[in-house]
């Protein structure tokens, strides 16, 4: 042996406290890292993939389920005046054997069974408006009006307006001025014969409780609104503006203008993200309808809540998961460990000149077992090609027998 060469029996200087948990020098400590590495990059792939597939899942979901909604607002407003529509044309067909007197007292009739109608009148030929429920507009001249002039080829509706000889007979809509849509139908003779035109205003207010018939207040509470638009984009009626006061949103750039119904997102600048789905005004069996764009709006935050949900109980389970995994392969590790330090110190004794050290020999059929086995007869190998020494003191089986048992390796692990 040379005496120059350092003595490795002595740990180096480095070796603190820390260094037991080096991964560079503990292999207990290496095994861990990548362990929990390992388990850590699953998690998140794991994160990842759940939460776009659910993400996905919920997104188509929601946004069919806002189409269904939009397209049931749509209808349930088409038939709503088509069905106005129809009573007001059959009530202008049994106008004609009626008087004066006998006139204003169908008038009250028509308006005391609809409810939604603020105001009925009846105009003759020449466009003078005869007679009109409690009195309002009699003796006005609408031979020039839209309603007179285009009941006399089909029955007409209007777009919603404003009318302020009627705003006393309806309710303000969120503190703005009632609104109301103009139905009108031509009253003729048996024979066909014009007699005149018996007009009708429709609560707009109506169209806003046909919403409520739509939600339910799990919907509302999860920040569902609805607003429909005219031609112009302008929206008549937002169901958000009675929640927060204010403006209602733009309408929604639709790719293909040709499609009657469906779903897209938006990103409404200042406002956020939106799911919304949209239905086009179809009208109904004759009545062509208003062209009423109805969209239907949920936050994108609302929607993917669950995905975040989810994606926290994943990583937090992962987290420990992967916890437990490094834990789990520091302990086995440490066993190969302290029986490879065994090998080590037993090593470093026979290099150092100690020749009657032995190493352990243990009992297993694994690799490290067969390995420990195989260092041990190569060192007594090595032992029997020494020059004979001098007999020691003690017999050399007896000595090496106690260090066997000195040696044992059950006693490392």
């Amino acid at each position: 042996m040379n005496p120059a060469s350092p003595d490795r029996s002595e740990p180096p200087a480095e070796h603190a406290w820390w260094a037991f948990f080096d991964p560079r020098k503990n292999l207990a400590a290496r095994a861990a890292l990548w362990v929990g590495a390992a388990a850590t990059l699953l998690i998140a792939a794991l994160v990842w993939l759940a939460g776009s597939l659910i993400e996905r899942q919920i997104r188509d979901a929601f946004s069919s389920k806002l189409e269904s909604l939009a397209v049931q607002v749509s209808d349930k407003l088409d038939r709503a005046l088509a069905e106005q529509s129809r009573a007001l044309q059959f009530a202008a067909t049994t106008l004609a054997p009626l008087d004066s007197t006998g006139r204003r007292l169908r008038l009250g009739a028509i308006l005391a069974s609809s409810p939604d109608l603020a105001w009925v009148g009846f105009a003759d030929a020449s466009g003078q408006i005869v007679t009109g429920s409690q009195g309002l507009l009699e003796n006005t001249d609408a031979s020039l009006r839209p309603w007179f002039l285009g009941a006399r080829r089909q029955p007409f509706f209007s777009d919603v307006t404003d009318i302020p000889e009627l705003a006393q007979q309806a309710a303000s809509e969120n503190g703005a001025p009632p609104r109301f849509i103009t139905l009108a139908a031509a009253a003729t003779t048996p024979e066909g014969q014009f007699l005149g035109v018996l007009v009708a205003q429709w609560k707009w207010q109506a169209a806003r409780d046909l919403q409520g018939t739509v939600l339910t207040e799990a919907e509302r509470r999860s920040q569902i609104s609805i607003t429909l638009y005219n031609e112009k984009g302008e929206a008549v009626l937002d169901s958000s503006t009675a929640l927060n006061g204010g403006a209602a949103l733009p309408a929604p750039a639709i790719p293909n203008a040709r499609l009657a119904r469906g779903a897209l997102t938006e990103d409404i600048r200042g406002e956020g993200v939106y799911f919304s789905g949209y239905a086009r005004s179809a009208g109904l069996r004759g009545f062509r309808g208003l062209k009423i764009l109805t969209v239907v709006r949920q936050p994108s935050a609302e929607i993917v809540a669950p995905v975040v949900a989810v994606r926290k109980a994943v990583a937090r389970w992962g987290v420990v998961f992967a916890a437990v995994l490094s834990a789990a392969a520091w302990l086995t590790t440490a066993r190969i460990t302290r029986r490879l330090r065994v090998v080590t110190a037993s090593a470093d004794k026979v290099r150092e000149g100690d020749i009657f050290t032995v190493m352990p020999r243990p009992t297993g059929a694994d690799e490290l077992s067969q390995m420990n086995r195989a260092l041990d007869d190569l060192v007594e190998d090595f032992r029997k090609k020494l020059p004979k020494a001098p007999p020691p003191k003690v017999e050399p089986e007896i000595e090496l027998g106690a260090r066997r048992k000195n040696h044992d390796i059950s006693k490392y692990i």
